[in-house]
């Protein structure tokens, strides 16, 4: 029965009736016409127990395989005229199928009675992990297979190996102590003295090369391994099974393929609650390739778990403000790390749209500090927002106005410490020409010291010798503000 039901699982992207139905392949049902369909939103109002009666045919017909199977798996001695309830089935079909993990972990347990190495180990802790791998190694031949296929996968994530070992155990007569050893270097000793990593390792090792057709749910399988192991656990996980990967860690979101974008959702927060966010399934090919190669970068994916997002226009003023804003020591200050708000430099003026469009659509808020040209009625981040229909129509009359354009700007999350708008040649509204007013023989000697194509090297270390102008300050606050707000 067991192989009958490993044959069916092969494919693990039927639709659920063929699914069914190649695992519990009854010999008597023929195709179906299609009839109505089942509304279980009334169905689960009903006043009444719901149950599930499953009988032979006829009375002298075979008793269907899958009436047969889920007697065997309930424990029924009589398989005739069974009648099952939907909790008894729901819990057969989420023990085969559904694997939960807990994201704490408890000590590898070592002492084991013969009756408990005789079946199937609860694995959503960890502990027992040792005896259901004593289990596998000394079972059948698929049993020794799988074993093998932990082994396998073990080596690839940590790099090493490891043996089971089964001693009697001197204080429990019957009992058998099962240790997991490492060996390395001609010695060899047990995984508990080798780090969580590699312990978390194990565990995820003996839940992935398990039986296919599950879904595994691992929740926060980042809070023990290190970023390494993370993304070579990513890989593994897509060829060997399917998941639910509940995580902090911009390590474990595979941004590599279409695909990918696709399984990436995110959990975003707001006023009336939470709401899911993913990547529309209608983006063109161009658009797929312009997403993947932004999340290709740690940067970019560590995102997605920000609270907000300050998107420069270059990495000068990246340097600048994160060193100002963090060094800060106003009281009741938090700064950008503390209140998880990251700087992007987004590259130039050119690049705000691809940012925005990314941070909009998984719900994380944002904000533009932009140099004043980003800032002239027309600007490609002017053409990009109103096109989005992100811009008020209360636009000042007057496209020479930069003090009304600013605080137009400001209210749709737009800042910058630029005086004018600097379109005549002069750059004078750039953000290094804000730094040269500030203290220009400081900033021309970082220019000398560093080298003038170190650009965040620049803005951090002048930043770092002189003090944080009060409207930079400011400026943090009205982010702040506008951040939670959006």
């Amino acid at each position: 029965m067991q192989r009958r039901f490993l044959a069916a699982r092969e494919r693990i992207t039927l639709p659920f009736g063929e699914a069914w139905t190649r695992m519990f392949p009854d010999r008597d049902i023929a195709p179906r016409a299609e009839g109505p369909k089942i509304e279980f939103d009334q169905l689960l109002k009903h006043d009444n127990a719901v149950a599930l009666q499953a009988t032979s045919p006829s009375e002298v017909g075979p008793l269907p395989d899958s009436v047969r199977d889920l007697s065997i798996l309930l424990g029924k001695g009589d398989l005739e005229n069974q009648t099952f309830n939907f909790t008894q089935v729901l819990d057969v079909v989420l023990q085969r199928g559904l694997v939960l993990t807990d994201n704490r972990r408890l000590p590898l347990a070592r002492s084991y009675d013969l009756a408990s190495l005789g079946r199937q180990a609860d694995l959503q802790d960890g502990s027992k992990v040792p005896g259901e791998l004593y289990r596998l190694k000394n079972g059948s031949l698929e049993q020794r297979a799988r074993y093998d296929s932990i082994r396998g996968l073990f080596a690839h994530l940590v790099g090493c190996s490891f043996e089971v070992q089964a001693t009697p155990d001197p204080e429990a007569a019957g009992n058998l102590l099962i240790d997991v050893n490492l060996p390395e270097g001609g010695l060899e000793y047990p995984i508990a003295f080798a780090g969580a990593g590699r312990q978390e390792a194990l565990v995820l090792s003996t839940l992935v090369a398990g039986d296919p057709g599950r879904v595994l749910v691992l929740d926060e399988p980042a809070v023990h391994i290190e970023p390494t192991l993370q993304r070579r656990l990513v890989y593994a996980l897509q060829s060997r099974a399917q998941c639910i990967v509940i995580t902090h860690s911009s390590d474990l979101v595979a941004a590599s393929k279409p695909v990918d974008l696709m399984r990436i959702i995110r959990v975003a927060p707001g006023a009336e609650g939470s709401t899911i966010r993913r990547v529309p399934k209608q983006l063109e090919a161009t658009q797929q390739a312009r997403w993947l190669q932004r999340l290709g970068t740690g940067d970019t994916r560590s995102l997605l778990f920000a609270a907000g997002a300050v998107l420069c226009e270059g990495p000068t003023e990246v340097g600048a403000l994160s060193t100002w804003w963090e060094a800060s020591q106003n009281p009741g200050w938090v700064p950008p790390s503390g209140a998880n708000i990251a700087l992007v430099d987004v590259g130039g003026d050119q690049g705000f749209g691809t940012y925005i469009d990314f941070l909009t659509i998984f719900g994380i808020p944002w904000v533009v500090f932009a140099d004043g040209p980003a800032l002239v009625p027309g600007s490609k981040l002017h053409k990009y927002l109103e096109s989005q229909g992100m811009l008020p129509d209360d636009s000042p009359k007057d496209e020479k106005n930069f003090a009304a354009w600013k605080k137009y700007w400001q209210g749709v999350g737009v800042f910058s410490v630029a005086s004018d708008f600097g379109i005549d040649g002069s750059k004078s509204g750039e953000f290094e020409a804000f730094l040269e007013n500030l203290d220009l023989p400081l900033f021309r000697q970082v220019g000398q010291e560093i080298g003038r194509r170190s650009k965040p090297r620049i803005g951090a270390v002048f930043a770092a010798r002189c003090q944080p102008p009060a409207d930079v300050i400011t400026l943090y606050g009205l982010i702040r503000q506008h951040l939670a707000g959006a």
